[in-house]
């Protein structure tokens, strides 16, 4: 009962729980995500992984602790999880052993610019990965140029020490010749995200896994994808390395397992992101905008052959932009995210195209999803009164809330729920907003009026 409950409070921020990148596993038995946290002492978000079973009938498990672990990835065959970790300084990649008993993760990449954006080879042999080099960093990769091992801990602590100020000093001042020059508050440096592939065989020493570079240009790429062969690696990156606003002119890329060579795939019709190979034959998934009054255009669902051809764009009937998307299991249809309306919700398309299908609907902003070999689906949502769970929609439609990671903020605090309006512009457009009541509303009282406005378009 809301009389039984306080007023929400500032400091109720810091218990506010959020879910993140849901992955189902191969065989369906298991959902991997990250929970979020707040440390409020050191002023940061703790990330760890955690798996539940898709039955839905024991809680949830813990599987790490750092704090700054991300972005699960099961091995086809279900039985390791690679994911992303910084518990040493700068994020590498780890496997962990999810079939046998015990066990701490093994760590795969030792690369100073750390790493992200893990995804295995259909074989379960090989990750592909992103990190970060910039021209030099590049060419003394290539000439095998290492420097010698630290004598001790201290020397590896002093050397730390003296990298960090080197790269201060080599940005003081700062140079801009490219826009952007920074990403929110961060600024950009002379660093592109390239693509690299590594064995990770368990028989195989640390000394033995060297990572493969597989590209070399000034422009960051976009997460790899492996083809179903497992011979081609999939990307995206700008085709004028020099110019402004890179994902102006964004194309899809090919690249070779045999011999590196890379190919784009798509022209500067459209500025195209986001491959994502069917998980049989040769089509793929992506997302595009025309050039032509770029920003004004709702993203585009597209499918083609992996090698290029003809393409066909799946939503412009629905109008509605593509977010994220997933291949369903036969390869036949394209499950995706789409805003509208206040809520973010899921939808489904045949790869063939035609009619567009509502999945998961309500009142609801989903946050990330998985498809199971199956067709169940595992997914994050927030709705007006809950920020952030776990829920799975079975084969039968039902729905089942996984997680209650903020039942207990939920229990002692009044939400108050939105409420909607619509309402017709000088143009003729017809408008939506929301407002919320005070606690303890009462008709005919007067009340102040805080209004929270969008705030671009921005400079």
């Amino acid at each position: 009962m809301q009389q039984d409950k306080r007023l929400i409070e500032i400091d109720d921020l810091y218990r506010i729980v959020l879910i993140e990148d849901p992955r189902v596993s191969p065989d369906g038995r298991w959902i991997a995500y990250v929970q979020v946290t707040t440390d409020r002492l050191e002023n940061e978000y703790r990330r760890n992984i955690w798996v539940i079973p898709t039955a839905g009938d024991s809680k949830p498990i813990q599987l790490t602790r750092s704090g700054k672990d991300s972005a699960p990835r099961w091995s086809p065959d279900s039985n390791r999880l690679a994911f992303i970790s910084a518990r040493d300084k700068k994020p590498q990649l780890y496997i962990l052993n999810v079939t046998a008993p015990g066990g701490e993760p093994r760590a795969v990449t030792k690369l100073p610019n750390g790493v992200s954006a893990p995804a295995w080879s259909p074989d379960s042999a090989y990750i592909a990965f992103l990190s970060s080099t910039n021209a030099e960093e590049r060419a003394a990769e290539d000439a095998g140029e290492k420097p010698p091992p630290p004598a001790d801990k201290l020397e590896a602590k002093h050397r730390s020490e003296r990298k960090d100020y080197d790269e201060a000093q080599r940005w003081d001042p700062r140079p801009v010749s490219r826009i952007p020059y920074r990403s929110g508050t961060s600024y950009l440096d002379d660093r592109f995200a390239q693509v690299y592939v590594v064995a990770v065989s368990e028989e195989r020493s640390d000394e033995e896994i060297v990572p493969r570079r597989m590209t070399d240009v000034d422009a960051d790429h976009e997460p790899p994808q492996w083809t179903a062969d497992g011979q081609f690696l999939l990307t995206a990156r700008t085709a004028d390395p020099l110019g402004d606003m890179p994902w102006r002119s964004s194309v899809l890329c090919r690249i070779s397992l045999r011999d590196g060579v890379c190919e784009l795939t798509t022209d500067l019709s459209h500025t195209s992101y986001k491959p994502l190979p069917a998980p049989h034959g040769s089509l793929l998934v992506f997302t595009r905008l025309p050039q032509e009054r770029l920003t004004e255009r709702i993203t585009r669902l597209a499918v083609m052959d992996s090698a290029g051809g003809p393409i066909q764009d799946l939503n412009l009937e629905l109008d509605r932009s593509a977010m994220e998307y997933r291949w369903s299991n036969d390869g036949k249809e394209i499950l995706f995210t789409a805003e509208s309306w206040g809520a973010c919700e899921l939808y489904k398309v045949a790869a063939t195209g035609g009619q567009v299908e509502r999945v998961v609907t309500g009142d609801i902003t989903i946050t990330g999803f998985d498809v199971a070999a199956n067709g169940e689906v595992a997914y994050v949502a927030a709705t007006p009164l809950n920020p952030s769970e776990l829920f799975w929609q079975r084969a039968d439609g039902s729905h089942v809330q996984l997680t209650s990671v903020n039942q207990l903020l939920l229990n002692e605090a009044i939400v108050q729920p939105k409420r909607e309006l619509r309402f017709v512009s000088a143009q003729g457009v017809e408008l939506q907003g929301w407002y919320m009541l005070p606690v303890g509303y009462e008709p005919g009282q007067t009340y102040p009026l805080a209004l929270n406005i969008h705030g671009g378009p921005h400079v």
